[in-house]
């Protein structure tokens, strides 16, 4: 179990906020589809929250925080577009940093430590407010000119955060059921059902009566997976 790294230094129990990662602007019901498309082989090109189409600028919108939600979801579904949550060079920085970052630990490790994290947990160990991912796809990113795109690593699957469910079945007793394999889709045929996993995890916090909070979030981050590889 010492392989799986169990501190809070690990990203996948404190995922924190910085250089590491970046999140996306998607509505929570959007979660499901993000991961449809990867795993249907998709690419997904990644806009600054400031960087609209004309046509959206022209009504006086300024970022995608104001975008309705049928009209992300048609950008994402119809023109494989979603945006991050910060600006244009905000976001050309954090995508340069996660590039390299992901070069350098592939190159180090063999393993590839760049994930779309998919849904959070908002969880609290003695005095400190932690955020830790609860599904994670390897991806890489791809193109060196704007829009940046994600696309899936098919060297990697889909897998359940299971630092994190060691990690809350030592300190508070929480065993999620259902979660020994992770339930999938028909259609995509093989696909995760994010959104199951999601719904399965906030139920048993509930159940449980734990203070925490089950978010549908995405965000690229580096998590490395070297010895949660070798715990597997």
């Amino acid at each position: 179990n010492s392989l799986l790294d169990l501190t809070l230094r690990n990203p996948l129990l404190n995922l924190g906020r910085g250089v590491t990662n970046l999140p996306l602007v998607l509505p929570g019901e959007h979660l499901g589809v993000l991961a449809d498309m990867l795993a249907e082989g998709k690419p997904i090109a990644l806009r600054a929250v400031d960087d609209l189409p004309g046509a959206m600028l022209g009504r006086e919108l300024r970022s995608a925080h104001g975008l309705p939600a049928d009209v992300l979801r048609s950008m994402l579904h119809e023109r494989g577009t979603a945006y991050t949550a910060v600006d244009t060079d905000t976001h050309e920085r954090l995508v340069a940093r996660l590039r390299y970052r992901a070069r350098t630990g592939a190159e180090e490790t063999g393993a590839n430590p760049l994930a779309l994290a998919l849904g959070r947990l908002d969880w609290r160990l003695g005095e400190r407010d932690l955020s830790a991912p609860l599904v994670l796809a390897p991806i890489h990113l791809k193109g060196v000119i704007r829009p940046v795109k994600i696309v899936a690593d098919d060297s990697g699957e889909v897998t359940l955060n299971l630092s994190l469910m060691e990690k809350l079945r030592l300190e508070f007793g929480l065993v999620v059921p259902g979660l020994d394999e992770l339930p999938v889709k028909a259609e995509p045929a093989g696909a995760v059902d994010v959104n199951e996993v999601v719904r399965r995890v906030r139920q048993a916090v509930v159940d449980a009566g734990l203070p925490f909070t089950v978010t549908t979030e995405a965000r690229l981050a580096i998590v490395g997976f070297t010895g949660y590889l070798l715990w597997r």
